[in-house]
């Protein structure tokens, strides 16, 4: 159980999903769904307390080299962004805004 939820504890996770060894490419869908369980707890856990918003929604990890992916949410069946895998950002793909990381 999550006791404590702070921008640090946030910044913890996202640099273990976006600091993976650069010799592991392909995107491991075990692990990517650690990270999701991991986002979604806090997530919840946070509440929207921060920013006056909830931060939960679709998160997409890919790897472009590989064209491997893992999403939180069943992805759509419209085309992947083209930049997709190159940067972490926020993006819209088949009408919905996606956090996007890459592997």
């Amino acid at each position: 159980m999550i006791k404590n939820c702070t921008p640090a504890a946030i910044g913890a996770i996202y640099l273990a999903i976006c600091s993976g060894p650069a010799a592991v490419a392909q995107v491991n869908a075990d692990r990517a769904n650690q990270y999701f369980g991991e986002a979604a707890a806090l997530c919840a856990h946070e509440g929207g307390s921060l920013w006056k918003t909830s931060l939960c929604g679709p998160i997409v990890i890919y790897d472009a080299s590989t064209k491997t992916i893992a999403t939180n949410q069943p992805a759509p069946a419209a085309s992947k962004p083209p930049v997709l895998g190159y940067a972490n950002a926020a993006m819209d793909w088949g009408g919905t805004r996606w956090s996007t990381l890459v592997w």
